[in-house]
C-alpha cells in the first residue's frame, strides 16, 4: 500500500501543478494533449491494481482519477465535490509520510 501511497502522491503533484494551466482548463485530458498522459499513468495503475486484486489501493487511485476528471469539467476550479476528494487524498499522503 505504501507504494501504491506514493505514486498516487507524486500523480496528485503533478495534477495540483497543471489543474490551473490555461491549457488544460481548454483542453483538459484530450487524447492528442499532453495531459492525457496524467490520465493515461492514472488509468494503467488503476487497471493494474485490479488484475492483482488490490481493492483497496484501485479505490485509492479511482479517487485520484475521479479528482482529475472533476478539474477537467470544471476547468481547474475548487468546487465541494474536489475540496472534499483532494481533502481525503491529502489526509491518506499526510499519515504515509507520519
Amino acid at each position: 500500500m505504501k507504494q501504491t501511497i506514493q505514486k498516487v502522491e507524486t500523480l496528485f503533484n503533478k495534477l495540483e501543478e497543471f489543474k490551473n494551466n490555461k491549457d488544460f482548463k481548454k483542453y483538459g485530458f484530450s487524447i492528442a494533449y499532453k495531459y492525457n498522459d496524467w490520465l493515461k499513468q492514472v488509468t494503467d495503475l488503476k487497471e493494474k491494481l485490479a488484475s492483482e486484486n488490490k481493492i483497496n489501493e484501485e479505490l485509492l487511485v479511482l479517487k485520484l482519477q475521479n479528482l482529475g476528471l472533476s478539474y477537467a469539467i470544471t476547468k481547474g476550479a475548487e468546487v465541494e465535490r474536489t475540496k472534499k476528494v483532494k481533502q481525503e487524498l491529502q489526509d491518506i499522503i499526510y499519515k504515509k509520510n507520519n
